[in-house]
This record gives C-alpha cells, structure tokens and sequence, in this order.
C-alpha cells in the first residue's frame, strides 16, 4: 500500500526515483521486488510506456555477398596528411603524403599505397601500382573526391579516344574497369571503408 501511494502520488514516478522517494521515510525489506510489481502491474504506466522503433538492416549489396576473385571489387578512399621523412639523420625535411587504401569488398582485405598529393595523376599512379600488385579489379567504389572524379573523366577520355580501332575497343569492353561514386553528402554509404580508414 505504502508503494503504491508513493507511485501515484509522484505521478506514476519510475523504479528509481520510487525507491529514494519511499527510502527517505521506510524501510522495506525486498522493496526493489515490489516497486517493479507495482510498476508492472500499473495500468496507466503500461499504456505510458512506448516502445522504441527497431531499424530493420538493409540487404548488404549485391557486390559484397556475391563470391568473387580477391579486390576484384574494391573501394577506395584517402586518409592523411601524414608527415614523413624521405632519409634518416639531420637536417632532412618532412614531405607531406597521403595514404590511399583499397578495400576488398568479399574479403574486407586491404591493400595501402603512399601517395604524394591528391591529383588525379598521384591517384593514377597508385592505381597502376595496385593493380600491378593485386590484379585488375572489375568495379571500383569512391567517393565523390575532385581526384576520383578528375580520374575518372580521364579514363573515359581515353577509352573515348581507343574506340577509333575495334579489336582495341573489343579489348578494352572486355576488360573495362567500372567506376561507381557514392551520392553526394552521403558519408554513410561507406561503412566498410570508413572503418579501414579508422
């Protein structure tokens, strides 16, 4: 009785301010027992009591469950400025550089290129290193950075150019490397390369 009239007296107060409430003037044996009874059996505070929405996870993508050759599916993404020396002993200056990392998206493997700035030819660089390195992967994911973008138009630039002699184009069709941009402002479509970045 004494936990009930405490309960609405205080307007359907909670477990705990219930139970410093009824401690300053009683003391009860097992009293946290009762105060979740009470509580429970409250009908004002069962309606009261909403339920917080569940966020349903959204199917992976096609590109990350489907199996397929190791960075044949990559992400790419910067991370830096990082300050380095180029030798060891005194006097030698640091050189600002840029890490560009590659996620595999069946793998989640990851493979790091130094890059000297944020170019579109630093970045091409990198990309022939890793594709000398890993394998030429058949669909590339970026951000909206000014390099991929810059790169981009210059690899179509030159497929535009090659397209003049068929069997380079019937090459180059079957070798294409495709290149997705995420929507802008949408940072949260790359979890798996942002964690890399981390």
């Amino acid at each position: 009785m004494i936990v009930r009239y405490f309960h609405e007296k205080y307007l359907h107060a909670g477990p705990t301010l219930l139970l410093s409430i009824i401690r300053k003037e009683y003391w009860i044996t097992s009293v946290r027992s009762i105060v979740r009874h009470i509580i429970w059996k409250c009908v004002k505070c069962f309606h009261q009591k909403g339920e917080t929405a569940n966020q349903f996870m959204a199917d992976l993508p096609r590109s990350r469950v489907e199996p397929s050759r190791v960075f044949s599916r990559v992400r790419t993404d910067y991370a830096g400025p990082f300050f380095i020396k180029l030798r060891r002993g005194r006097g030698t200056q640091r050189m600002k550089c840029y890490i560009c990392v590659f996620v595999c998206f069946t793998t989640k493997a990851v493979h790091i290129e130094i890059v000297g700035d944020l170019t579109s030819e630093a970045f091409i660089a990198a990309l022939k290193r890793f594709i000398g390195r890993r394998g030429k992967p058949t669909e590339i994911y970026s951000d909206c950075g000014t390099n991929f973008i810059a790169t981009d138009r210059e690899l179509r630039r030159i497929v535009a150019s090659l397209r003049k002699d068929e069997p380079v184009n019937k090459f180059f069709m079957e070798e294409s490397i495709r290149w997705k941009f995420n929507p802008p402002a949408a940072p949260h479509f790359g979890g798996l390369w942002e964690a890399a970045i981390k």
